[in-house]
């Protein structure tokens, strides 16, 4: 396993980035688990049956409101 050298700014002490202010921003969810059940289905695929052809999923978001969405006008 190759071993690659920290930050130059870490590895100087630098003092640690500021950490960013407490908002609650409004934010779109993947479902990151079905992603990854359907990117072993494609890879078992094309392993096991041969298959080539490109294949288009689509998985919607889901909208976190969160404190910087406006009321409805």
């Amino acid at each position: 396993m190759r071993s690659y050298p920290r930050a130059a700014a870490q590895s100087r002490g630098a003092p640690p980035a500021p950490r960013a202010t407490a908002r609650a921003f409004t934010t779109g969810r993947q479902d990151a688990a079905r992603l990854a059940e359907l990117a072993v289905d494609a890879v078992l695929d094309r392993l096991e049956a041969g298959r080539t052809e490109a294949r288009k999923v689509t998985l919607a978001p889901r909208l976190i409101v969160r404190g910087t969405t406006a009321p409805p006008a």
